[in-house]
């Protein structure tokens, strides 16, 4: 076969192989413009008014936030925004890929958290850093073997935020901080996604219902969910063992 012979192959082939993967593109889009767009349209326009009323109401207060630091009470949760993805990549079309809910939280004084460790000071560094919420710290001499003190200001964003998820067929709807700075997920499926889905996670949103992102909970995720707990309230226990043993050996020392 002659060097253009196999060239002409070749381009034949590649141009046959770029036709069936810009059908199979045309096809995708197709197919989430008609199954997973309406759902998404639906959600969207459910938001918009929840947003709006809310942002014309007095703000929700949440009593207690987390139990990670004191102080973190009487928050203020307010300034509800809804923000959306609507380029399709690959695509010049504009098409709703992803919607997302923030608020936040606020509180009106500055929460002071003491540090016994040298290694707890960078975990709340790195900590407080991962999750952008203001903070200064500073060492601290002068006894009662506190190493450093944090200064939290109680300001923090929620992100929620809907997507298509075309590999298993559904909706997946995340949140971030909405209490004690944890991340819960659920899948839904777009037979569910209805006003009465939606208005179960209103009065998730408004603190009414807690239990909108429970349900999707493997015993294999609790199971994570208590050991991460065990093991917090190990840590604090041997911090605080720490802290009673070297102040009993401090006020031992000076009784000699």
């Amino acid at each position: 076969m002659g060097v253009l012979n196999k060239l002409r192959e070749k381009s034949n082939k590649k141009i046959i192989q770029e036709h069936r993967e810009k059908t199979r593109q045309i096809e995708d889009i197709h197919d989430y413009e008609e199954t997973y767009v309406p759902k998404l349209e639906y959600i969207n326009t459910y938001l918009t008014e929840l947003v709006d009323h809310l942002g014309r109401l007095e703000p929700i207060i949440v009593d207690s936030y987390t139990d990670k630091y004191k102080g973190f009470k009487h928050l203020k949760q307010h300034e509800y925004r809804l923000m959306t993805n609507v380029t399709k990549p690959g695509s010049n079309d504009k098409i709703l890929k992803e919607i997302f809910l923030i608020y936040r939280f606020s509180g009106k004084f500055k929460v002071q958290h003491e540090i016994f460790s040298t290694a707890e000071l960078n975990r709340q560094i790195k900590f407080l850093q991962s999750l952008n919420i203001p903070h200064t710290w500073k060492h601290m001499t002068g006894g009662n073997n506190i190493v450093a003190r944090i200064d939290i200001d109680p300001e923090i964003t929620v992100l929620t935020k809907f997507t298509a998820n075309l590999d298993e067929e559904k909706i997946n709807v995340s949140i971030l901080n909405h209490t004690n700075f944890s991340k819960f997920q659920r899948k839904l499926s777009l037979d569910e996604i209805n006003e009465q889905l939606m208005d179960d996670f209103a009065n998730f949103i408004m603190r009414e219902n807690e239990n909108f992102f429970h349900i999707d909970l493997t015993s294999e995720e609790r199971e994570k969910i208590r050991k991460r707990l065990e093991e917090d309230n190990l840590r604090r226990k041997n911090e605080e063992l720490g802290f009673m043993g070297r102040m009993k050996n401090k006020i031992f020392s000076k009784d000699n």
